[in-house]
């Protein structure tokens, strides 16, 4: 069975105090904003997931419980590898491959530049990941373990934006179908 990735940036966040505080930066109000509105795609679209690996920095937390709330979704499938702050390529490729076999929908909430060069590593394609972004990857490998480069295909990319931009089309749909 094939396995699905979602690489799910977290939403904006306030800047650090200093270098040592960027784990302890929170998400602005406008980030909330975005994570509820990628939250609403997520439950809207019905998107599976098995199990969240979420890196354990504050803005990522706070971007996962607005997630877990939307889609009623169970905490104790919520993970907080250490590796995953300030992960680089090959720690994501190490943590993936380590999955349980048995979860074949995978969310990972962290940070970019790893999410995009991840999504690009699987697909080759070009992938920049805004905040709140999120990156869907089909996988075609029955075993999390045999992740490579070009094992994916990019379903989609998602973005706040392009949620508020549906959501403004589909709202004048309606008001033109009631005039």
């Amino acid at each position: 069975m094939a396995k699905q990735l979602i690489l799910f940036r977290h939403a904006e966040a306030g800047p650090a105090a200093s270098q040592s505080a960027d784990a302890m930066r929170e998400l602005t109000g406008f980030g909330k904003e975005q994570a509820r509105v990628m939250s609403e795609y997520f439950f809207r679209e019905n998107i599976p997931v098995d199990a969240i690996f979420c890196s354990p920095s504050v803005r990522t937390r706070q971007t996962t419980k607005i997630l877990i709330q939307r889609l009623s979704f169970d905490p104790a499938r919520v993970f907080y590898p250490h590796e995953l702050y300030d992960a680089s390529l090959d720690i994501l490729v190490e943590i993936l491959r380590d999955l349980d076999d048995a979860y074949h929908h995978i969310v990972v909430v962290g940070h970019n530049s790893a999410l995009s060069y991840m999504a690009e590593y699987l697909t080759s394609s070009a992938v920049s990941l805004t905040t709140a972004a999120a990156a869907m990857v089909r996988l075609d490998i029955p075993r999390w373990r045999e992740i490579t480069k070009h094992k994916g295909a990019l379903l989609h990319v998602e973005t706040p934006a392009m949620q508020e931009e549906s959501n403004r089309s589909n709202d004048q749909r309606r008001t033109d179908r009631t005039i």
